[in-house]
């Protein structure tokens, strides 16, 4: 008995087994313990999809394809070193009864129109020699495939064939990695003339159908040959976000799918023909296995350029993804082209995040943004830039002069807000007056908390001072127990009495003394007992009387 295919998830928690017998057996990553799945004997299976929701002891449910075009669901458990099955539910079976060569299936939210919850649709997509098909519905797969026996035109699948036949062929995957895992972002069919590859919707985007809408056929390529027929066929095709990769006996090529040209090629050693390859995303490396041996093969240099074309065309998101991804030095200046696109189209608040990252110069950046109206953009590039710097050595000068400005405009914003007069016009409902105010004043009290250590004390009570803010300045005097702030706080509000009771507590007895100098005719025209009194505490036989 020989292994003859191997079938792995995504994650790597399982892998099935088959073997020249048509007998199945199953590994799972926790054990090298290989068991047997009695279920599965003799289904002549050719293809399996795992769900992407598969956890490490449960396969959850998977689809199967088998080599005479029938579809199965099946779930495999693995409890206390046992395996526990279901039994294989046949769901279709494909026109011809043709070989399942690859088979996937995704499930997406998708934003109904009415406004109600999200509803859960699952795209199935099978590939034969000469065909592929998308099959959309909800879970279970019993559900979703029922309609399709239907003799009704509207519940027939969609299939696609590229005009050719071919001995063999697969479906290759590319999983991106998202916040919360991997999602299923593209395939490459292998066919005749070529791959035939495009991209599935992603969760995020509601607005389009659950299923592949964009075939791009791609003939094998390799570098310096024009000829297709001494190209040949390629033995094994891979893809990834970017790239087609395809594997020739002596040679892999790496085609863009943006410019559709070789952007790596790779000859191997004579008499070293590869037969089949594995993109892993994760380490960006090629595995390819020989009749002698497995190697591994990281790709560098590729799309390290395409953010150029990308920026031609106006896809600034894409441009700034492949920068970031590949530690270009470019992303600044892409990050600015965007800002003033942004900009121009009237989009203020993305244009400031944008000129956040760029190397404009400040002053340039600054003239903008003050110019609007609205000062929620000049807000958002300060906050971007102070959090750009935050840990940065030797830019504590920068950041008090960030967190002042902004600071200015929250102050100023509670300062607005706050008038009775301005927005008297525009909200006669004092309650609406007085959620305005308590907005901006939380803004204002969530800045000083979030930057406290970018701003010094001295900066923030002169700020809310010149804002016209002298209890708040006082109350954080007060909260930072800065006692020679409050002192000179009280002597400008002529709350002298106050202002000497915050002296006395000053703990620097050089500052204590230079201001009880400094203001000495103050105190002692308004507070002559309470400042004799201290005075003459060192000498317990003297009285303030006297």
């Amino acid at each position: 008995m020989c292994i003859r295919d191997r079938f792995m998830d995504v994650h790597g928690y399982h892998c099935i087994i088959g073997t020249t017998e048509d007998s199945y057996l199953y590994l799972n990553y926790s054990s090298d313990t290989i068991l047997p799945l009695v279920k599965l004997k003799g289904m002549n299976i050719s293809s399996v999809a795992y769900s992407s929701n598969s956890s490490k002891e449960s396969t959850d449910n998977v689809l199967i394809g088998t080599r005479d075009g029938l579809l199965f669901v099946y779930k495999v458990d693995r409890i206390a070193k046992k395996v526990i099955e279901e039994e294989p539910k046949r769901l279709l079976e494909l026109p011809g009864k043709s070989l399942v060569f690859g088979l996937v299936f995704e499930t997406y939210q998708c934003q109904s129109k009415n406004g109600k919850q999200p509803e859960a649709s699952t795209l199935v997509m099978a590939v034969t020699r000469d065909s592929c098909y998308q099959f959309v519905g909800k879970m279970p797969f019993e559900e979703l495939f029922r309609k399709y026996g239907a003799s009704s035109e509207i519940n027939r699948h969609k299939r696609v064939v590229p005009g050719d036949k071919l001995e063999e062929s697969e479906l290759k995957l590319f999983y991106k990695k998202v916040r919360d895992g991997v999602e299923l972002h593209s395939f490459a069919w292998k066919c005749e003339a070529g791959v035939c590859h495009g991209n599935f919707r992603t969760r995020n985007d509601f607005e389009k159908p659950v299923t592949v809408d964009t075939f791009v056929a791609e003939g094998y390529q390799k570098k310096d040959t024009s000829n297709a027929r001494k190209i040949g066929t390629a033995r094994a095709v891979g893809v990834t976000e970017y790239s087609l990769y395809f594997l020739y006996a002596d040679n892999v090529t790496v085609i863009s799918k943006i410019t559709r040209e070789v952007e790596y090629s790779e000859v191997f050693s004579p008499g070293e023909a590869m037969v089949q390859m594995t993109y892993e995303a994760g380490s960006k490396s090629l595995w390819m296995h020989s009749a002698k041996g497995l190697y591994k093969l990281v790709v560098t240099g590729a799309n390290k350029d395409l953010w150029k074309l990308q920026l031609e065309s106006l896809s600034f998101h894409g441009a700034l993804k492949l920068c970031r991804e590949n530690d270009n030095k470019y992303y600044g200046y892409v990050a600015g082209a965007y800002a003033d696109y942004k900009y121009k189209d009237g989009e203020y608040l993305e244009a400031a995040r944008n000129y956040a990252y760029s190397p404009r110069p400040f002053e340039e950046v600054l003239v903008k943004l003050l110019t609007l109206d609205d000062t929620q953009p000049l807000e958002e590039y300060l906050r971007m830039k102070l959090d750009n710097i935050n840990n940065v050595k030797g830019m504590k000068a920068q950041r008090v002069l960030l967190s002042s400005l902004l600071g200015s405009l929250k102050l100023e914003k509670v300062k607005q807000v706050s008038s009775r007069v301005d927005l008297s016009n525009y909200f006669p409902d004092s309650s609406k007056r007085q959620t305005l105010n308590a907005k901006a004043l939380n803004e204002l009290n969530r800045f000083l908390s979030e930057y406290d250590e970018s701003l010094s004390e001295e900066v923030v009570i002169r700020m809310l001072v010149n804002g016209g803010r002298v209890d708040d300045a006082i109350g954080f005097a007060e909260k930072k127990c800065n006692y020679e702030a409050l002192t000179i706080l009280y002597i400008n509000l002529s709350d002298i009495k106050n202002a000497f009771k915050s002296l006395v507590r000053i703990k620097d007895e050089k500052k204590r003394k230079s201001l009880l100098i400094d203001y000495a005719t103050v105190f002692t025209k308004c507070e002559v007992k309470e400042m004799m009194s201290y005075l003459i505490q060192p000498y317990s036989l003297i009285s303030a009387e006297d």
